[in-house]
C-alpha cells in the first residue's frame, strides 16, 4: 500500500480513498504518470518529445534492495501479456518507441531483441534512427573460494573471445565473375603446357583485373599469363610450370583467386602457350589452367561420416544455381556465397598488416630472416592468419619455416605434437589436406600443455634452437626467380589458451623466439602478458580484427579428421635421394588410401624384444600404470615413434637409481618415468598399435611413415591422444552383424547398444550455469 501511495504522489496525482473499487494500482499509476509527462513535453501532436530518463528519488532510508535504473516508460520484464487492439493514438505513439537494431560483427548478423511487452517492434519506420551505444565490458567476479574452477586448458572449456565491443564491419558478399570465360583444353594442349594429360582434364579461365573465381573440390592451378592472388599468395608464370594443389571442401573457407594488376615482366608469359590460348592472353590480363586433382582425399568422407559430402555439391545448391559445372570431375564453380559455401575474404586489418611486411633492403643483412609470431584467443582466425602470413612470405622467400606451438589444432599434422616445418609452396586448403612429416618434432601427448608445461616449453626451445642452427641459413642454391634464398624466415603459431597458465606459457614463448613482428588478434580484454612482459624495442606490433567463422564444425571434429587423414596418407620415401634440398622441402602425401579401413589393413609386425629400448607413458594418470599392465595400456593405443641418441634415456637424474622392469612382453618400462629429453630426441611420427601378443612377443603396428623412417624408432611414447571412434569402424558395405570379417558382438573394445549404470555416460561439463556476476 505504501508503494502505491509513493508512486501516485511522485506522479502528481490526487490520492483516492482506500476503497478496493476506486484505488489506483501501481501499474495504472505508472501508465498515468507516463501519459502526463508525454502531454506536458509535447507541444503538438506532430512533434516528437524527448522523454527524460527516470531517476529514483533520494531517500534517507537505506535498503538492501538495489535501486532500479529502468526508465519509467519501460515495462516490467516478464511473460508477455495479451494486448488489446490499439487505437490510432497508441499506434502513433508506438512509432516513436524503440525498434530492433541490427548489429554486424565481423561478418555475422545479429539482431538485438526488444522487450517482450513492447508492441511497436513491427511498426517502426526507416526514418527513425536510434543511436547504439557500445556494449559495456562484461563484469568479472572477484575471486572467492565458492567460484567454480574454469579449466581453460582443455579444448572447448575456455570461454570464447567477447567480440561485442569490437568495431563492426559489413559482411562481404562474394560474386564470381569468371564462369563465362572457360576454355576446355585438349590432351595435346595439356601436354604442350608441360602438364600430364593422364592426371585429368583441364580448362583455362581468362580474367580481367579485379575479377575473381572460386571453385569447390580438389584441383591444381597453373598460371600461364598475368598474376593471381589467393589466401595471401601471389601466383605468376614461370619457365617450368609450377603446379599448386588446392583443396576446397565445404568444411572450411574456400580459396578465392583474384586477378591483380600484372607487372610488365609477368604479362609476357615465359612458358609455352598453345596457339589457341595466345589470342586469349592478348585480350585478358590473366589466364590460369585448372586441372583435376585425383588423390583420393575425397574418400575421407566415407571414413568420417560427419564430413560426408564436403567435396561435393548438394542437389539444392545445384538447383538454386549456387554452383556451375565447368567440365571437370569433382570441381564446381561457386557463383553465390551461402552458409555452406564461404569463400575466404581477408579483412581490411589483415591486408594492412600483410602489406606492411616489406622485404629486407639486402638479402645478406641480418634482418633478412624475421621471426613472425601470431597470437590470439580461440576462434578468432589465428591459424588462418598464420597460414596467410606464410603464403605472403613465400612470395618473397624461396622457403619459410613454420613453428607449430598449438598442440590442440595443429596445422601440419596430428594433435599432440610441437613441430618445425620448412615449406616451399603455398598452403591452399584446411589442415587435414596437408599432413606433413616435420623437419623436427617433439611429442607432448595431449591437446593441452596443462599437464606438462615444462616439457612443452623445453620442446619449443629445442625446436627454435634447431631453427637457428640448421634452418635459418640453409646454404642452398638459388632458384630461377628473384626471391630471397640466403635466409629462411620463421612463422610461430601459438595456442589459443591466453589466460592463467596459458598466458604465462605464451610469454615464455615470446622470450624464447624474440619475434621481430607480433600479430595479435584483438579481444575484448587485453592479454595478461601484454603488460607484464616487455617486448624488445625492435618488435613491430600489429593488432588485427578477429575473423569470426560460422562453419558448423567443432574443433574436436577437425582434430579427429586430421588424425584420420594422417593415418590414411601415403608418404613417399625420400631418404637416400642425395638431394640436399629435400630436407628443406615439405613432405606431403602423394595420395590418400581409403580403400580399406584401418582394421582391415596389413600392419607391420615387430618383435618387441629387439625393436624397442623403452616404453614411456606421459599424461595424467600415467604414473599409476604398473609394469604388469603395460601391454593392456598399449593395446589399441596411439603412440609416438621417437628416435633418441645413444645414452639419452638414462641421462635423466630421476632414472639414475631406477632399473627398467621387464613387462610380460619384454619391453623395458619404468613406472612414472619422464619423457625423452627434447635436446637428445625427436618424434618421427605417430603409429597405431593394433594388436599385441605377449606370448609370441609380437606387435602389429600401423603407421604412414616410410619403412626407412620406421627403422630409426627405438622408443614408444604413449600420451592422452586417442584414435577417434571413426577410425575403428569398418565403413565398407558388409552383411548385417559383421565388422571387418568378424562378428560385431565379438569385436574387442567396441560395445553396441547403451550401457546401464553410474558412470557409463559421457561426462559433460556445464559452463553455462553461472552466477549473475560471472556472466
Amino acid at each position: 500500500m505504501w508503494l502505491e501511495r509513493r508512486i501516485i504522489r511522485e506522479a502528481g496525482l490526487p490520492y483516492l480513498s482506500a476503497s478496493p473499487v476506486t484505488m489506483l494500482s501501481a501499474i495504472a499509476a505508472r501508465k498515468a504518470k507516463s501519459a502526463t509527462i508525454t502531454e506536458k513535453a509535447s507541444p503538438s501532436e506532430n512533434e516528437a518529445a524527448d522523454v527524460p530518463a527516470f531517476r529514483p528519488s533520494k531517500s534517507s532510508r537505506s535498503s538492501k534492495r538495489k535501486v532500479s535504473t529502468r526508465g519509467a516508460e519501460e515495462p516490467r520484464v516478464g511473460a508477455p501479456k495479451r494486448q488489446k487492439p490499439l487505437s490510432a493514438s497508441k499506434i502513433d505513439e508506438g512509432k516513436r518507441g524503440k525498434k530492433a537494431v541490427a548489429i554486424v560483427v565481423a561478418g555475422g548478423l545479429r539482431e538485438s531483441e526488444g522487450d517482450d511487452d513492447s508492441f511497436d517492434s513491427g511498426l517502426s519506420t526507416d526514418d527513425d534512427e536510434v543511436p547504439v551505444d557500445p556494449l559495456p565490458p562484461a563484469r568479472s567476479r572477484g575471486w572467492s573460494p565458492s567460484a567454480p574452477v574454469v579449466d581453460s586448458g582443455s579444448d572447448g572449456e575456455e570461454p570464447e573471445a567477447n567480440l561485442s565491443t569490437l568495431p563492426t564491419r559489413s559482411p562481404t558478399i562474394f560474386q564470381s565473375s569468371a564462369s563465362t570465360d572457360t576454355i576446355r583444353l585438349t590432351s595435346d594442349e595439356i601436354s604442350g603446357l608441360g602438364l600430364k594429360a593422364a592426371h585429368g582434364n583441364a580448362v583455362a579461365l581468362a580474367l580481367s583485373v579485379g575479377q575473381r573465381f572460386c571453385l569447390l573440390g580438389a584441383y591444381t592451378v597453373v598460371v600461364v599469363h598475368g598474376s593471381l592472388e589467393a589466401c595471401g599468395a601471389i601466383f605468376t608464370p614461370s619457365t617450368v610450370p609450377r603446379l599448386h594443389r588446392v583443396f576446397a571442401p565445404k568444411c572450411s573457407h574456400l580459396p578465392a583467386f583474384e586477378c591483380i594488376s600484372a607487372s610488365s615482366t609477368s604479362r609476357s608469359s615465359p612458358c609455352p602457350v598453345p596457339p589457341r590460348l595466345q589470342s586469349v592472353c592478348a585480350k585478358f590480363d590473366a589466364v590460369v589452367i585448372v586441372q583435376e586433382l585425383l588423390l583420393g582425399v575425397e574418400g575421407l568422407e566415407r571414413v568420417f561420416g560427419t564430413f560426408n559430402g564436403m567435396f561435393r555439391e548438394s542437389h539444392q545448391e545445384k538447383t538454386n544455381g549456387e554452383v556451375e559445372d565447368i567440365g571437370l570431375l569433382g570441381v564446381q564453380m561457386v557463383t553465390q556465397q551461402t552458409r555452406s559455401l564461404q569463400p575466404l575474404t581477408l579483412l581490411p586489418s589483415w591486408n594492412a598488416a600483410l602489406s606492411s611486411i616489406d622485404p629486407p633492403p639486402s638479402p645478406s643483412s641480418s634482418s633478412a630472416a624475421g621471426v613472425f609470431l601470431v597470437k590470439g584467443p580461440k576462434k578468432t582466425g589465428k591459424s588462418a592468419f598464420a597460414v596467410t602470413l606464410l603464403n605472403k612470405l613465400l612470395s618473397q622467400y624461396t622457403r619459410v619455416a613454420f613453428l607449430e606451438c598449438d598442440i590442440g589444432q595443429s596445422e601440419f599434422g596430428p594433435a599432440g605434437m610441437v613441430s618445425l616445418h620448412v615449406l616451399d609452396k603455398p598452403v591452399l586448403g584446411p589442415a587435414f589436406t596437408h599432413p606433413s612429416l616435420p623437419f623436427r618434432g617433439h611429442f607432448i601427448g595431449s591437446t593441452s600443455p596443462r599437464s606438462s608445461p615444462s616439457h612443452y616449453l623445453a620442446s619449443v626451445d629445442s625446436l627454435f634452437q634447431t631453427y637457428r642452427t640448421e634452418v635459418q641459413t640453409p646454404g642452398l642454391e638459388p632458384l630461377a626467380d628473384n626471391r630471397i634464398f640466403e635466409y629462411i624466415p620463421l612463422v610461430v603459431n601459438t595456442m589459443g589458451w591466453v589466460k592463467g597458465l596459458g598466458a604465462s606459457l605464451l610469454g615464455s614463448i615470446e622470450e624464447i623466439v624474440q619475434p621481430t613482428h607480433v600479430f595479435e588478434l584483438q579481444s575484448s580484454t587485453p592479454f595478461p602478458s601484454s603488460t607484464s612482459r616487455a617486448s624488445p624495442p625492435t618488435t613491430q606490433h600489429h593488432f588485427l580484427q578477429p575473423f569470426v567463422s560460422s562453419l558448423a564444425y567443432t574443433a574436436a571434429d577437425q582434430r579427429s579428421l586430421s588424425i584420420l587423414s594422417y593415418f590414411h596418407s601415403v608418404f613417399a620415401d625420400r631418404n637416400g635421394t642425395g638431394d640436399a634440398s629435400a630436407d628443406f622441402s615439405q613432405t606431403t602425401p602423394d595420395l590418400w588410401d581409403t580403400s580399406l579401413p584401418l582394421c582391415a589393413r596389413f600392419p607391420f609386425e615387430v618383435d618387441c624384444s629387439t625393436a624397442f629400448e623403452r616404453v614411456v607413458l606421459v599424461g595424467c594418470g600415467s604414473e599409476d600404470v604398473v609394469p604388469e599392465h603395460i601391454h593392456t595400456v598399449l593395446n589399441g593405443a596411439l603412440v609416438a615413434l621417437v628416435d633418441c641418441e645413444e645414452g639419452a634415456l638414462d641421462s635423466h637424474p630421476d632414472l639414475a637409481s631406477q632399473t627398467p622392469c621387464k613387462s610380460p612382453f619384454s619391453v623395458p618400462y619404468i613406472q612414472g618415468g619422464p619423457p625423452p629429453s627434447p635436446s637428445a630426441s625427436r618424434c618421427l611420427g605417430l603409429a597405431l598399435i593394433r594388436a599385441i601378443s605377449p606370448d609370441t612377443q609380437k606387435m602389429h603396428i600401423l603407421t604412414p611413415l616410410p619403412p626407412s623412417s620406421l627403422a630409426k624408432c627405438r622408443v614408444l611414447v604413449k600420451g592422452e591422444v586417442e584414435l577417434p571412434i571413426w577410425g575403428v569402424l569398418d565403413f565398407r558395405e558388409q552383411e548385417e552383424g559383421v565388422l571387418a570379417g568378424f562378428e560385431k558382438q565379438k569385436m574387442p573394445y567396441l560395445q553396441w547398444g547403451k550401457s546401464e549404470g553410474v558412470g557409463v555416460e559421457k561426462r559433460r561439463v556445464r559452463r553455462n550455469l553461472m552466477r549473475r556476476g560471472q556472466m
